[in-house]
C-alpha cells in the first residue's frame, strides 16, 4: 500500500473528525465516507473500505454505503429550486432511491406538501409506491424460474419486492411487488433497484457482465437490501470472480425452465444461486436442499453446508 502524501492525511483527519462528532448531520458524514472511499485515504492501514468502515467505525458496510447514498441523494435535491426543506435524516431518503434519479425531487417535494413539510419515511414510502410502476427487463424467454425454487427464494427473502430482469408472465409466478421488463419500456440495468430483489438476467455473453456489476453495485451502495441471483455456473469467467465474496448454492443436476409457451427445458449449464445480504445462514440452511452451498462468513471465511 502506498502511503498517504501530507494532503491526504490532512484530508483523512478532516474526514475522521467529521465523522467521529456524528452529532453533524448525517448528509456530511456520508460526505466524509465518499471522499475517504474515492481516494483510497484508508489505504495505509486497512485493505479495503468495507474493513475501513468495519473495523474503524464498527458499522456494516450496507450502513455506511446507505449514509453516503444518502448524501448524494440530498446533494442532488439541493441543486432543485423549488426544494426548500431538505430530508433530515438518512432514512427519509432511503424511499426515493427507488426512482430514477430524475424523479427523485418531484417526489420529495410531493411527500413535503402532502404531510405539512414534515413527512416521515413512511410518508415518503407513501409517495414513491404511487410514483413508481409496476411493470416490468425481459430474461430469455424461455427460462422462466419454476415456483419449487421461487418459493425458497421467498423464504428466504420474505417476499420478492422487484424482479429485475422479468415480464408479466414469469411474474405470476414470481409474485413481485414490481418488475423491469424491456418489452414493457424498462430497463433493469438503468433503472434503480430497491429493498429485496429476485434476479434471473439474460445469460448472454455480451449482457451478463453488466447484470453482475449492476447486482453488486445495487447491494454494495445500500439500495438493494438483499439480492438472490439465478445464474449459470461459468466459475471460469471474469464475470463469475465478483460472485465469489457472496454464499452460493450449487444446484445438483438441471434445473427445467419453462417458457411462455409451457415447454420446459434445462440449461446447457449447471445453475448457482448467489446470496447478497445479511441472512446468509438461512440462505444456507434453505438452499442446501438444492446442493451444496458455500456460506460467506465475512472476511474472506466461508462455510460449506451439504444436503442432509
Amino acid at each position: 500500500m502506498s502511503e498517504l502524501s501530507v494532503i491526504e492525511k490532512n484530508e483523512l483527519d478532516k474526514c475522521e473528525t467529521v465523522i467521529q462528532k456524528g452529532m453533524l448531520t448525517f448528509r456530511q458524514v456520508g460526505s466524509a465516507l465518499l471522499t475517504i472511499r474515492e481516494n483510497k485515504l484508508y489505504r495505509t492501514a486497512f485493505s479495503t473500505f468495507d474493513d475501513y468502515c468495519q473495523h474503524r467505525w464498527q458499522w456494516t458496510k450496507q450502513h455506511a454505503h446507505r449514509l453516503i447514498a444518502a448524501s448524494e441523494t440530498i446533494d442532488a435535491l439541493e441543486e432543485n429550486p423549488a426544494i426548500d426543506v431538505l430530508p433530515k435524516n438518512e432514512r427519509q431518503t432511503r424511499p426515493l432511491r427507488q426512482l430514477h434519479v430524475d424523479d427523485r425531487a418531484e417526489a420529495w417535494q410531493q411527500a413535503l406538501e402532502e404531510n405539512d413539510n414534515k413527512p416521515t419515511e413512511k410518508d415518503v414510502q407513501s409517495v414513491v409506491d404511487r410514483r413508481k410502476p409496476t411493470i416490468g427487463m425481459d430474461g430469455p424467454a424461455d427460462w422462466y424460474t419454476p415456483k419449487k425454487h421461487i418459493d425458497l427464494v421467498t423464504e428466504v427473502l420474505g417476499r420478492i419486492e422487484l424482479d429485475a430482469a422479468s415480464c408479466a408472465e414469469a411474474n405470476e409466478t414470481v409474485g413481485a411487488t414490481s418488475y423491469y421488463a424491456i418489452s414493457e419500456g424498462r430497463d433493469g440495468l438503468r433503472e434503480p433497484w430497491m429493498g429485496r430483489v429476485y434476479l434471473n438476467p439474460p445469460y448472454g455473453r455480451k449482457v451478463i457482465q453488466d447484470w453482475i456489476e449492476k447486482a453488486v453495485e445495487e447491494f454494495e451502495r445500500g439500495s438493494a437490501e438483499q439480492i438472490i441471483v439465478c445464474i449459470n455456473n461459468a466459475t471460469d469467467t471474469q464475470w463469475f470472480a465478483e460472485l465469489w465474496n457472496y454464499s452460493l448454492c450449487f444446484v445438483k443436476g438441471r434445473i427445467k425452465f419453462y417458457g411462455p409457451h409451457n415447454k420446459t427445458d434445462s440449461p446447457a449449464h449447471g445453475t448457482v444461486f448467489a446470496y447478497f445480504g445479511d441472512n446468509n445462514d438461512l440462505f444456507a440452511e434453505v438452499f442446501k436442499a438444492l446442493g451444496p452451498v458455500l456460506e460467506y462468513c465475512g472476511d474472506g471465511d466461508r462455510k460449506l453446508h451439504l444436503q442432509e
